[in-house]
Parts: structure tokens; C-alpha cells; sequence
């Protein structure tokens, strides 16, 4: 997917209510972000990535995922309020900036 050290992906399906108004929160948010972050926006229903959606279990969408290597994932199913968009790319912010530093 990526060679970063961190690497943000938020999982939707098209037509679901809640995804269609998480992405542009969640956009907005990252904006910012989006220099430093990798950061993917995938449609679960998508045979592209269908794989990677089975391999990390998604069971429910709006699903943010924040990757990080070598600490691990951070995980959440559904739509989350701003205030934890914003932390979870803050999270994502700072690990990458320890990843630059090695």
C-alpha cells in the first residue's frame, strides 16, 4: 500500500448515510494533514479493495483506520465526531514525524 511509516485509510461504501456524511468531515479534517499522511479514502464494496477490507475485518462502515509501523493499527467502526477525527490524525501526525526523525 505504502512505504510509510503511518498510513491512514477510511473505508465507505457508496449510498450509505452515514459514510456520505462522514467523508467530507473527515476530508475537511485532514486537509491539513494530507502533506505528511498518507491518507486513503476506499470504497469496501470496490474489488480493488476488497482484500484489504477482509484482511483488517471490516464489519462496519464509516471504518478509520490508522496503521502504524512497528506499534500497530488503530481502529474504529462508524462515524466518529470531529474531535476524534482530528486526535486519530494528530496520533498519525506525530508518529510520522518520529518516523522522519530515524
Amino acid at each position: 500500500m505504502n512505504n510509510s511509516r503511518v498510513v491512514v485509510v477510511v473505508f465507505t461504501i457508496d449510498g450509505c448515510e452515514a459514510c456520505e456524511e462522514y467523508k467530507p468531515r473527515f476530508r475537511r479534517i485532514a486537509q491539513p494533514y494530507q502533506a505528511s499522511i498518507p491518507i486513503f479514502m476506499m470504497n469496501a464494496n470496490d474489488p480493488q479493495n476488497a482484500e484489504l477490507a477482509n484482511r483488517l475485518k471490516v464489519a462496519a462502515v464509516p471504518a478509520t483506520f490508522v496503521m502504524r509501523k512497528p506499534s500497530g493499527v488503530i481502529r474504529i467502526e462508524g462515524a466518529i465526531p470531529d474531535s476524534q477525527i482530528a486526535w486519530l490524525l494528530g496520533v498519525a501526525a506525530r508518529e510520522a514525524a518520529m518516523g522522519s526523525q530515524h
